[in-house]
């Protein structure tokens, strides 16, 4: 089964949809200058208000390891997304304090495959999934916000850089996500060029800039067709 992630979530979001066994992870951002930004004690109320059975993981960019398991001890969360320029060892660091770590790795396009498959094997060994993302855009990426702007990266990179001989390279246990500009409309594109382990969305799902029950409910819908 495909999983699903819902990512952004705010205080007061409808958390219905963590019911549903299709959606295994929501995400809450801890990025201030985004403005799906939310403050870990505030993080901790959504948290205690998922459904037992959806975990909460927490996106950060350049944030001190120190200050990210602090973050993950107030908001109770199970694991957390990196999406900057984090190192190996802030990675191990987060995995030996009990948390369940995800690295981003953007993909730029055809030219960047080299430098994609370097990041990916480097991170896979001490993480537990690898999130595949879009660069976010130029005016955005300085000011630290690295997603959630709905861009779609080139899928047709996925069966150039997953193939078999660099899979066999990677741990049997790395998870590999996709996210950015994934809505319910187009994830059969998707399928057309790889079947990942899990699908990342956030302003897919959203109208008027909050989480939309309904297109969360069409993205459940067209999640499991892929299976």
């Amino acid at each position: 089964m495909t999983q699903l992630k819902i990512c952004g979530i705010q205080p007061g979001d409808d958390l219905s949809f963590t019911e549903e066994p299709a959606v295994h992870y929501i995400g809450i951002i801890f990025v201030r200058k985004s403005r799906r930004y939310v403050h870990p004690v505030n993080a901790k109320l959504i948290r205690e208000s998922v459904h037992q059975s959806c975990r909460t993981m927490g996106v950060f960019v350049n944030t001190p390891a120190r200050e990210v398991m602090q973050t993950a001890k107030t908001a109770k969360l199970d694991g957390v997304q990196l999406h900057g320029s984090e190192t190996v060892a802030d990675c191990q660091v987060l995995q030996k304090a009990g948390l369940r770590v995800w690295k981003s790795v953007t993909a730029h396009g055809h030219q960047d495959l080299q430098r994609m498959r370097e990041a990916v094997l480097q991170y896979s060994a001490v993480t537990d999934a690898i999130l595949l993302d879009a660069p976010a855009p130029s005016n955005e990426s300085n000011e630290g916000v690295t997603g959630g702007f709905g861009l779609q990266f080139d899928w047709s990179l996925l069966p150039l850089l997953f193939d078999d001989d660099f899979l066999a390279k990677m741990p049997s246990s790395s998870e590999i996500w996709i996210a950015g500009g994934l809505k319910p409309a187009n994830l059969h594109q998707l399928r057309k060029y790889w079947h990942p382990f899990g699908i990342d969305v956030s302003s897919g799902v959203e109208e008027n800039g909050r989480k939309s029950p309904q297109r969360i409910s069409d993205m459940i819908e067209a999640v499991k067709q892929l299976d």
